[in-house]
């Protein structure tokens, strides 16, 4: 199982609640949890006025965000006596589908679970 996360992190909380706690300690998956970090460039762009002097604060202010994404969900799959992870940052640019969908294929993950990156509220409405 793949899980996509973002600093949300209600979609792995879920997950685990689901498929992994209920199941203690014979988990019917293997997981794999993704954070697809964003590259730099893809919010500055190539060039222009300033660009350069931003890069290296938004270079640190990512780096900074993917640091706490990954303490985050430590302590959330910790809390939940979930030993047996793989926990991997990749660069995902301002388009992770193809990180995500590249992390499915290279595990064989036969379920994939994403994040809604804090716009679950609107989705309550219809469950």
């Amino acid at each position: 199982m793949v899980i996509a996360t973002d600093d949300n992190a209600y979609a792995l909380e879920w997950t685990l609640d689901q498929f992994f706690v209920p199941f203690t300690p014979n988990h019917p998956f293997k997981l794999v949890i993704i954070y697809a970090k964003t590259i730099p460039h893809s919010i500055v762009g190539h060039d222009g006025p300033g660009a350069a002097d931003a890069l290296p604060f938004i270079e640190k202010n990512i780096k900074i965000n993917a640091f706490r994404v990954v303490e985050k969900a430590k302590e959330i799959y910790a809390e939940r006596s979930v030993n047996e992870v793989t926990l991997k940052v990749v660069e995902g640019g301002a388009d992770a589908r193809h990180v995500i969908c590249e992390a499915v294929e290279k595990h064989n993950a036969t379920m994939l679970v994403l994040g809604s990156r804090g716009h679950d509220r609107r989705l309550k409405r219809y469950r």
